[in-house]
């Protein structure tokens, strides 16, 4: 009788022990929330689900994530959606807020730097993960910072044919970024800084005639049914994303196996959303043409006046920076970015379309210095 008894016991211990065991296990399975603001046919959307697919395979299926794009919170919106937990990660736009990201948004002030997304990515990237008064930016919004992917090239579209430094004169050009705006302001137009999400609605309204934005956007945005003219000029690239935009709260509730996995995942998510953006935006231009859109050549007064227009902005933007926001040492930190543009412009000439040597680049050079026990855990 003893015996039976004590086998029971034995039983019963077991049994509370395994329960215990299942509930910590399930303490610890994890379903992130991701959103990204635009409609889920956009490129960023179809580029970002990489995360919600790749996170459970990454994480030994302890962490899931369902992605809301276009249905939660906007572009603008996500910023206090991260910081506040109504979502654990969501792209973040910081450029629509350089006071609020000050120092992190150098790296957009300097926009026009940019001949390739991939190139930038890696740059972007790597500055901002490194800079102390960077990270802290997006701290203060309760964020962990996790890399910035570069869309393609901006080129201008608009309502009317643009190919010559006359034609801009008058133009309301919707730039989403100060670089941006100075160059249009710089040759007669006015600028707006218009939302992703307003771009389609300010165009029909007449608010702006033109838009500043990678090729893709004929499409994504739906503009080829008003913009019918693309401007086929480089005007740098977008740098002021943060890809995966991490609340701190949710990150620091994680193990460190379950962050070992998401820094693996965004590493490579950051390089697939910008060779997805790439080819798309390859695809955009015969898409739009079949819509009946029109590339123009620029007439070579405005590619000579924007190129001197260029070279003269990027030298003021260490004072802007220092006037505008209180940057210290702003000469220093533009020559480290520059230093920076021109060893990714080096590392990815050959590249091409090689999204897991890219990948591999971007974790060698960025993401393997993070340590999963310490980042962002103050």
């Amino acid at each position: 009788m003893k015996s039976v008894k004590r086998n029971v016991l034995m039983l019963v211990s077991a049994t509370a022990m395994l329960a215990g065991s299942l509930g910590f296990a399930a303490a610890d399975n994890k379903e992130l929330r991701i959103n990204v603001g635009l409609p889920p046919t956009h490129s960023w959307a179809r580029a970002y689900s990489f995360a919600e697919q790749e996170l459970p395979k990454a994480s030994g299926n302890t962490l899931t994530a369902k992605m809301f794009a276009g249905s939660l919170l906007n572009l603008k919106e996500t910023v206090t959606g991260v910081r506040d937990g109504v979502v654990d990660m969501g792209l973040v736009i910081t450029g629509y807020f350089p006071a609020e990201f000050r120092e992190a948004s150098l790296v957009n002030e300097l926009a026009m730097l940019g001949e390739s997304g991939i190139a930038m990515t890696g740059a972007a990237s790597e500055y901002l993960m490194t800079c102390e008064e960077c990270v802290a930016d997006f701290g203060k919004f309760n964020q962990i910072y996790l890399g910035t992917a570069v869309v393609p090239v901006i080129k201008l579209m608009t309502t009317k044919p643009v190919k010559s430094v006359a034609d801009l004169k008058g133009m309301k050009i919707r730039t989403g970024a100060s670089a941006y705006s100075r160059w249009a302001e710089h040759f007669g137009a006015s600028s707006s800084t218009l939302s992703a999400n307003e771009v389609y609605e300010g165009m029909s309204q007449g608010v702006i005639n033109g838009n500043m934005h990678p090729q893709t956007e004929i499409i994504n945005l739906s503009l080829y049914t008003i913009a019918k003219y693309v401007t086929d000029m480089p005007i740098g690239t977008y740098n002021g994303t943060s890809t995966y935009s991490f609340n701190a709260d949710a990150w620091r509730d994680l193990t460190n196996e379950q962050r070992a996995a998401v820094i693996d995942v965004v590493a490579r998510g950051n390089a697939h959303v910008a060779m997805e953006y790439q080819k798309d935006a390859d695809r955009a231009k015969g898409e739009a043409e079949a819509k009946g859109v029109t590339w123009l050549t620029p007439d070579a007064d405005l590619v000579e006046a924007t190129k001197a227009f260029i070279a003269e902005d990027i030298g003021k933007v260490a004072g802007l920076a220092t006037a505008s926001y209180g940057v210290q040492n702003a000469e220093a930190k533009v020559e480290r970015f520059k230093e920076l543009v021109v060893k990714w412009n080096g590392l990815t000439k050959d590249l091409g379309t090689d999204e897991a040597a890219f990948a591999a680049l971007l974790k060698k050079e960025v993401f393997d210095r993070l340590d999963p026990a310490t980042y962002g855990m103050k």
